[in-house]
């Protein structure tokens, strides 16, 4: 896990409380090991409330609620 201590390239990470394929603990494992707390002008994290693994791509909020902000953060 020593690995994600050097992760500098700007992220984007989605986490939903409601994703059995990704559970959020496991998302919060992976900031706590890349020290996260240290890189927020770097990693930013985007929150979901009741997003499955599939309403990332399914969800008629979608666009709004994360393809957005990808974007978003990827011009900026």
């Amino acid at each position: 896990m020593n690995n994600f201590q050097n992760y500098l390239i700007p992220s984007l990470i989605t986490k939903s409380d409601s994703d059995p394929f990704s559970a959020e603990k496991d998302v919060d494992l992976w900031l706590k090991f890349s020290k996260y707390e240290e890189k927020k002008d770097i990693i930013r994290v985007l929150n979901l409330k009741n997003y499955n693994h599939l309403d990332y791509l399914w969800s008629e909020e979608a666009y709004e609620d994360i393809y957005k902000k990808i974007v978003e953060f990827i011009l900026n």
